[in-house]
C-alpha cells in the first residue's frame, strides 16, 4: 500500500512540476487607469482655513499630488476657480510638470475672490469634448446650491462621472466651517 501512495505522490508532484507554476507576481488589470481625470480644485479664501493640518489648500495639493504621482496612464488636467474659473493645466501625463504648477497654486493668483465652483463646467466640457467616459474630481470645503444643482445636471446627461473630495474636519471650529453633508449629497 505504502508504495503506490509514493507512486501517486510522485506522479502528482512531476505533473504539477510540468504546469510550470509561478509564483511572481503580476500586475492587476485593474490597476492601470488610462481613462482622463479633470482636476478641479477650490483656491477661495476658505480653501486657507487651518481646521486640517497645515491648511484645507495645502492637504488637497498634497493628495491631488499623490493621485497624480501614483496614477499610471490616464492624462490629467487641473481647473482652479474661486471667483472665475481657469485651465491651470491642460490634459497631460507628464507628472513632472504637474507637481510644481500644482503646489504654486494660491487664491492670490485668481483675479477675483468668490466660490463659483459653476464657472468649472464649461471648462470640463471643452477638456473633455469628444472623450469617453472620464472622471472629474472636485476639490472643495463647500459648494452652493446653485453649483450643486447644475453640477448634478450635467453630470446626468454626461458619460463623465464626478467624485468630490472634501477638505476640512467638520469637527473642528472654525471660521468659514466644512459642510461634509452637502459634498456628500453631491456625490451621490
Amino acid at each position: 500500500n505504502l508504495p503506490l501512495k509514493v507512486l501517486v505522490i510522485t506522479c502528482i508532484s512531476i505533473i504539477v512540476l510540468l504546469a510550470g507554476p509561478t509564483w511572481s507576481k503580476q500586475a492587476s488589470p485593474f490597476g492601470e487607469d488610462k481613462s482622463d481625470l479633470v482636476v478641479v480644485l477650490d483656491v477661495s479664501d476658505s480653501m486657507l482655513e487651518k481646521d486640517v493640518a497645515p491648511s484645507r489648500l495645502r492637504l488637497a495639493q498634497y493628495k491631488i499630488d499623490d493621485l497624480t504621482t501614483q496614477r499610471q496612464g490616464g492624462q490629467t488636467a487641473l481647473i482652479v476657480y474661486s471667483g472665475s474659473a481657469h485651465v491651470a493645466m491642460p490634459l497631460t501625463r507628464d507628472v513632472d510638470v504637474f507637481s510644481p504648477l500644482l503646489s504654486a497654486i494660491n487664491p492670490q493668483v485668481l483675479p477675483r475672490h468668490g466660490k463659483f465652483a459653476k464657472y468649472t463646467l464649461s471648462h470640463i466640457e471643452d477638456l473633455l469634448r469628444g472623450r469617453p467616459a472620464a472622471s472629474v474630481l472636485l476639490v472643495t470645503d463647500a459648494v452652493s446650491q446653485d453649483a450643486m444643482s447644475m453640477f448634478s445636471e450635467y453630470f446626468k446627461q454626461s458619460p463623465h462621472q464626478l467624485l468630490v473630495l472634501g477638505v476640512g474636519d467638520p469637527r473642528v471650529e472654525s471660521g468659514l466651517e466644512f459642510n461634509d453633508n452637502q459634498l456628500e449629497t453631491l456625490a451621490n
